[in-house]
C-alpha cells in the first residue's frame, strides 16, 4: 500500500481538531503521515497525537493571535461583533491561502482533509492538483433551497413558503459573508479557480459527523457525501464511574458548541 503524507487544514477550534485528530488517529495507524497546518499557537491542540504540525502565517499570525481570535469568537457581543468576528476569520483565510501552497510544498503533501468551514483547504489543494476530502465536523454546510441554512432557528419546512424563506436566510447569510467571500475570490482569481466549482467541496469524498436521521431532509446531496456518526478515538466512550441520577438511568450529554451553541 502506498503511504500517503495528508495535510489538515480546519479552523483552529477544538470541536473542528479534535474529530480530525480522530481520523488521523486511524490513518496514522495505517502507516500514513498526517500534518496539521494553522498558525503557530494551534500547536498546543495537538500535542500528543501521532501527527505533525507545521506553523504557518508568523507575520500575520504571530504567537498570541490565536488567543485573540477565540475571545473574538466567544464574545461576539451584538451585531457589530459578528462583523468583528466575520471579518478576523476572513484574515485568517487570507492567511492560510497565502502560505499554504508553499507550506504544503514544502512538505511534500500528497493529499488534504479539508474542514468545509475553512474554504482554504479546499482551494489550495485545487491550486496545487492534490486529491482532497471535505469534511463537516459542524453541520453540513452543503447548500440545498429546501433545507434551513445551519446558522438560523427556524424549522424544516417542505412548502413554498419553507423555501422562501430558506432563500432568505442564505442571502442575509451571503451578505453577512462578503468579507469572506471577497477573500475567496480573490485567491481563486489568482489561482485560476472557479470559487463556486462543487460548492467549493469535494468532488472525491464529503464525510460528515451529522448522522441523517439528526439532519433535515435533502435531496441534492452529491452521490460522494457519507454521512459517518461522530469522529472519535477509543477513549472518548469511556464511561462515567459514578451514577448521575441514583436510579441506574443513562445520561446523555449533548453538546451545541463550547464557543459559540
Amino acid at each position: 500500500m502506498t503511504m500517503l503524507h495528508f495535510a489538515v487544514v480546519a479552523p483552529p477550534l477544538s470541536g473542528h481538531f479534535n474529530p480530525l485528530m480522530a481520523l488521523s488517529r486511524d490513518l496514522a495507524a495505517r502507516g500514513h503521515r498526517v500534518t496539521f497546518f494553522h498558525m503557530a499557537d494551534a500547536a498546543e491542540m495537538v500535542r500528543g497525537a501521532p501527527v505533525g504540525f507545521r506553523a504557518v502565517g508568523l507575520s500575520s499570525h504571530p504567537p498570541g493571535a490565536l488567543k485573540a481570535h477565540l475571545h473574538k469568537l466567544a464574545n461576539p457581543t451584538g451585531p457589530l461583533g459578528l462583523l468583528a468576528v466575520i471579518r478576523d476569520t476572513a484574515e485568517i483565510t487570507d492567511m492560510l491561502c497565502r502560505d499554504l501552497p508553499d507550506a504544503f510544498r514544502a512538505e511534500g503533501i500528497d493529499a488534504v482533509i479539508a474542514d468545509q468551514t475553512e474554504a482554504a483547504g479546499a482551494l489550495v489543494a485545487r491550486h496545487l492538483k492534490l486529491p482532497f476530502v471535505s469534511t463537516a465536523t459542524a453541520l453540513p454546510l452543503n447548500r440545498e433551497i429546501g433545507v434551513p441554512p445551519p446558522f438560523v432557528d427556524w424549522p424544516y419546512d417542505p412548502t413554498d413558503k419553507g423555501r422562501w424563506w430558506n432563500e432568505g436566510g442564505w442571502r442575509v447569510t451571503d451578505f453577512l459573508m462578503k468579507p469572506m467571500a471577497k477573500v475567496v475570490a480573490r485567491h481563486a482569481e489568482a489561482f485560476g479557480l472557479d470559487p463556486l466549482a462543487d460548492q467549493g467541496f469535494s468532488p472525491l469524498l464529503q464525510v460528515a459527523q451529522c448522522v441523517a436521521g439528526l439532519d433535515f431532509p435533502r435531496s441534492e446531496l452529491p452521490a460522494n457525501f457519507h454521512y459517518c456518526g461522530p469522529f472519535r478515538t477509543p477513549e472518548a466512550d469511556a464511561r462515567l464511574d459514578f451514577d448521575v441520577h441514583g436510579d441506574g438511568r443513562p445520561l446523555v450529554f449533548c453538546s451545541l458548541g463550547t464557543l459559540q451553541g
